[in-house]
């Protein structure tokens, strides 16, 4: 699956918010769509409170709010037993990318292992293809363990289809891990549509050692130059993410300001 389409290498891409990132939000989903509307960025990628929304209203609150959707984190099992629903929700608030957030580190202990995994991933990316749906997979840091001469991630990409399955580069998981996001997207920017950018503390990086989110700007993550790659790989949005902010609320507003701030001053460069 490649990034071709609206936004080719050098472009600019756009700018959303993971919704789970401000879960704590205490209001009906379009009223936090219409918060988020309030703000720079220009669209959401769904999760939290998701599966359970009235996706015409949903669509309704986007549009008045003048955003669109980036796309939606969904489960294997949903993606696997329950793609006519999916699909149907999906494009009903305009979007046509599914989103696997999260897999056990069990995963990525051997070849074998990720292989098992990639098979699966073509399996559900082919089924999804068959609704209209793409299909992404989203990286934790457990995925950048060596295994032989490379790491897992290297792995997964090498096995899954190009065709089927797309990627999700969090670069606050890369960087926990000791990888550098930026090297990332120049070798596999045209398997990554959307990137999280998610800053971390990382004083001791690893495979597995999980991640301390921060504010963007204040953590282990050069959020300019994932954003300069990002832009040169033609990824399609940068979507915010803090998976603990201490307050939602300005979580919201000052990811919205930091990312657009970031992205406008890399396009002068």
């Amino acid at each position: 699956m490649t990034t071709d389409g609206p936004n080719d290498a050098g472009s600019w891409p756009r700018t959303a918010i993971q919704l789970y990132s401000i879960r704590e939000i205490e209001a009906p989903l379009p009223d936090v769509l219409a918060r988020v509307g309030a703000t720079a960025f220009d669209g959401v990628e769904f999760a939290h409170r998701f599966p359970d929304a009235d996706v015409d209203r949903t669509a309704a609150a986007l549009h008045d709010a003048g955003l669109d959707a980036a796309g939606a984190h969904v489960g294997f099992e949903q993606a696997e037993t329950n793609a006519d629903t999916l699909s149907e929700r999906s494009h009903s608030v305009g979007t046509d990318r599914a989103v696997l957030p999260h897999v056990e580190a069990h995963h990525f202990d051997d070849e074998a292992s990720v292989r098992s995994l990639a098979d699966r991933l073509n399996d559900v990316g082919r089924h999804l293809a068959d609704r209209d749906l793409e299909f992404h997979y989203h990286n934790q840091d457990h995925e950048f363990a060596r295994i032989g001469d490379c790491t897992g991630f290297d792995l997964l990409v090498a096995a899954t289809d190009p065709e089927l399955v797309g990627f999700e580069l969090d670069v606050g998981g890369a960087v926990a891990a000791g990888e550098d996001p930026v090297a990332l997207l120049e070798r596999y920017g045209d398997r990554i549509s959307l990137v999280h950018v998610k800053d971390v503390s990382a004083p001791d990086p690893a495979p597995g050692a999980g991640q301390d989110c921060v504010p963007i700007g204040t953590g282990d993550v050069d959020v300019p130059a994932v954003v300069r790659a990002a832009r040169e790989a033609g990824v399609e949005w940068l979507i915010f993410e803090n998976d603990e902010p201490e307050d939602a609320t300005q979580a919201l507003e000052r990811g919205a300001e930091a990312l657009s701030e970031a992205v406008a001053a890399t396009w002068d460069q």
